[in-house]
């Protein structure tokens, strides 16, 4: 397989973080909860009710990716954007969870937008998975071609953050 062969030198086979926690109820907000969950990963504590006020504009009927990451800049992260695969597999290798935004509406809804954020936690590139955290989903294996074009839909939005001691990878 062409693309492990490539990634290989870069990354594991195959990786998943450690102890990234879920939250119990969410009611499908996507944002705030990927918010908290990386939050409670670098064990900060971020009340719910805070990062719905942090991650929802306004002005807008649902989450604003510019307004996720001023968040995490305003929660003292070190936020750089993600946009490929192999970047995503790479900070994941470092103990990094990627949030990425996706939409998973059905082919012909495209005026639907189906939007997600969700929380990359681990791959495995032999089988072609990728691991995310999603709200109350905790290991939700699913396939890298589909986690890839849902994210494709959503412009390739990510964003890997880290606290000021250490360095995205």
């Amino acid at each position: 397989h062409i693309e492990l062969a490539r990634l290989l030198p870069m990354v594991p086979e195959s990786h998943k973080i450690k102890d990234v926690p879920t939250l119990d109820k969410t009611d499908n907000f996507y944002a705030p909860a990927a918010l908290v969950t990386l939050v409670e990963y670098f064990e900060g504590d971020l009340p719910f009710a805070e990062a719905v006020r942090m991650t929802y504009s306004p002005n807008a009927t649902g989450p604003s990716t510019e307004a996720f990451a001023m968040a995490l800049k305003r929660l003292g992260y070190i936020a750089a954007p993600i946009n490929t695969l192999d970047d995503v597999y790479k900070e994941v290798a470092a103990n990094n969870p990627v949030v990425i935004l996706r939409n998973n509406s059905f082919e012909g809804f495209k005026l639907l937008p189906k939007w997600q954020f969700s929380l990359v936690v681990g791959y495995r590139l032999a089988s072609q998975q990728i691991l995310t955290n999603e709200g109350e989903q905790r290991d939700y294996w699913q396939p890298a071609s589909f986690i890839e074009s849902t994210w494709q839909k959503a412009g390739n939005w990510g964003y890997v953050a880290v606290p000021p001691h250490k360095l995205p990878a």
